[in-house]
């Protein structure tokens, strides 16, 4: 009678477990949909950068580098670096991170059919450690990006890449956060976290959702043991938009205010007055700023960008850098018990990472790369046998002039030396604190 009693229950008091649910995830099949679809628009990228290493030296030194050449000091080496991209077109465009490409003097894409290009680079950003590539190359198999603004933590992933060098791999997990910032990896930070595996080799590959969708870009890992693994990744939204960018003008401009802020915790909150949700605490104004014109002030509290709440730091800090220089925005303030509406006018963050890149394959670009930087412009690669190498330049040096002219940027420097790719140019550069002259001789350039 007991038995049948229970039996009897209604379906409402049955325990939740014995509830009907919907049907479970048919995870094996769906994962081999996701890697079907996705591994062709993954690659494997190389790169080689020369350094120099003064001796003495030890073997641990030299581990994952070349025999040193020569017997000189300050010998020069060859580094080599392994990484990850996503392809982004069928002509050949791919996203990977810039820490893959930075300083190369050569770079190799290694499809998934096998085939190899050698690539130059479109443009990079190092606030976000993105950067775009380029082969000569065609009916290649471009990703989907997916709107990584909604992720929802514990949604299942699976990242691509080629960790250890072992190239088209595949791994699985969950997004554990969102939003991680504050890590001081680079300056805009807003990482999606998973613990899908994420090593060394993984950096530019995609981070995709099971419908097979891009939804971060593999850039970081942080781990205290083999066996723990922490996995973060650009978001897809923010790395599709930076790569248009790149593709389009090879740099990323961002706008500024001239403000420092800082999260408002409960405790500030309340010293302030101020009740409402969300919110920046303006720390700092910078002096002829455009937010020391518009009257900004420490104390005042940000709620709103052309009416888009503020949330947290990183928030406000992606809001502004989004925003085009050359015009105004709207930020809603609460000042005192009242809430102000205050046109500030946009202007290019200084010092706003950009590459404008003199191609090094080109023989009116010397065999040299430049890109802005703050100390000026700056030579970041140097092909080997080019006329730039044995003229004496090396990455890391700093243009200052060519001939008697100043150079400001790197776009300036790009037309000057076009303009004198038939009679050579002489340079003045700027190496740990000394100036010198150098004559680069179009006349040798192959």
């Amino acid at each position: 009678m007991y038995r049948i009693a229970l039996l009897a229950l209604p379906l409402a008091a049955l325990p939740v477990f014995l509830q009907p649910s919907e049907p479970a995830v048919d995870f094996e099949h769906v994962y081999e949909r996701v890697a079907e679809q996705i591994r062709p628009g993954v690659v494997t990228i190389t790169s080689t950068r020369r350094v120099r290493l003064t001796p003495p030296y030890g073997p641990e030194q030299l581990l994952g580098w070349s025999e040193p050449q020569g017997t000189r000091n300050d010998m020069p080496l060859r580094e080599h670096n392994l990484g990850s991209g996503t392809v982004l077109s069928a002509d050949g465009y791919i996203l990977t991170n810039n820490h893959v490409v930075a300083n190369a003097t050569e770079l190799k894409v290694h499809l998934s059919d096998k085939r190899t290009f050698t690539a130059r680079v479109i443009g990079s950003d190092p606030q976000t450690d993105l950067a775009v590539v380029k082969i000569e190359a065609t009916n290649l198999k471009p990703v989907s990006f997916g709107d990584s603004k909604l992720l929802k933590v514990g949604q299942w992933v699976a990242a691509f890449g080629s960790p250890y060098g072992i190239d088209q791999t595949m791994s699985s997990g969950i997004i554990s956060a969102k939003s991680r910032a504050s890590l001081h990896i680079v300056d805009e930070e807003d990482y999606v976290h998973t613990d899908a595996d994420i090593h060394p080799g993984n950096s530019g590959g995609p981070l995709v959702d099971l419908q097979g969708q891009v939804i971060g870009i593999n850039t970081a890992n942080i781990s205290r043991s083999s066996y723990q693994n922490t996995g973060l990744a650009v978001p897809g939204t923010m790395a599709r938009d930076i790569a248009t960018k790149l593709m389009k003008e090879g740099k990323v401009v961002r706008g500024w205010i001239g403000v420092a802020v800082q999260d408002l915790s409960y405790d500030l909150a309340q010293s302030f007055g101020y009740k409402g949700e969300g919110g920046v605490l303006l720390a700092e104004i910078v002096d002829n700023s455009p937010a020391k014109r518009a009257g900004l002030a420490t104390g005042d509290v940000v709620t709103s960008i052309d009416g888009k709440p503020v949330s947290t730091y990183a928030n406000f800090k992606h809001m502004v850098a989004d925003l085009r220089p050359g015009t105004k925005a709207i930020m809603t303030l609460w000042r005192e018990g009242r809430a102000l509406d205050v046109p500030v006018d946009i202007l290019a963050q200084p010092g706003t990472s950009s590459s404008a890149v003199v191609d090094a394959s080109a023989p009116n670009g010397f065999g040299m790369e430049l890109s802005d930087s703050s100390q000026g412009v700056l030579v970041v690669r140097v092909n080997d046998d080019s006329c730039a190498e044995r003229c004496g330049l090396e990455s890391g040096d700093i243009l200052e002039r060519i001939e008697r002219t100043p150079i400001l940027d790197a776009t300036q420097a790009r037309e000057l030396l076009r303009t004198r790719s038939k009679d050579g140019a002489a340079m003045l550069i700027a190496r740990r604190g000394t100036s010198r002259w150098l004559h680069l001789d179009a006349a040798q350039e192959n």
